[in-house]
């Protein structure tokens, strides 16, 4: 659940536009996203922002389109990134973790596939 979010979110912001996806400052990224990629040098590599970034951005976006509250709190986005962090690198999740784990990334999934619409019209001219 915790990488779907994840996930989801960055779909949501690559929708919007790709560079939402991007670090700061991220130059060879910026280029790769945008597909301005004649100007990378040998071996460049895409990165993106971590899980916390994302979903906080997503978040925001929301909120201002949407005029509502807060679609999550800071608490369901903290329940949902520890426990996937938890479950990736340690293989563990706390019985006490599980429901509230669900419940919460069932709440952000939900919120940002309710906003997302018609998103994906970015980059009209490249269609399977």
């Amino acid at each position: 659940m915790g990488t779907a979010v994840e996930l989801v979110a960055k779909a949501f912001l690559v929708g919007i536009n790709p560079a939402l996806i991007v670090p700061q400052g991220d130059v060879n990224s910026t280029l790769i996203f945008s597909g301005n990629v004649e100007y990378l040098p040998a071996g460049a590599k895409a990165k993106t922002r971590t899980g916390n970034d994302v979903l906080k951005i997503a978040r925001s976006l929301i909120q201002t389109e949407s005029g509502e509250r807060m679609p999550w709190t800071d608490a369901d986005q903290e329940t949902v990134l520890e426990a996937r962090n938890a479950t990736a690198h340690l293989g563990l999740l706390r019985e006490d973790q599980k429901i509230d784990f669900m419940e919460c990334g069932n709440r952000i999934i939900s919120a940002i596939a309710a906003q997302a619409g018609e998103l994906g019209d970015y980059w009209p001219n490249i269609r399977p």
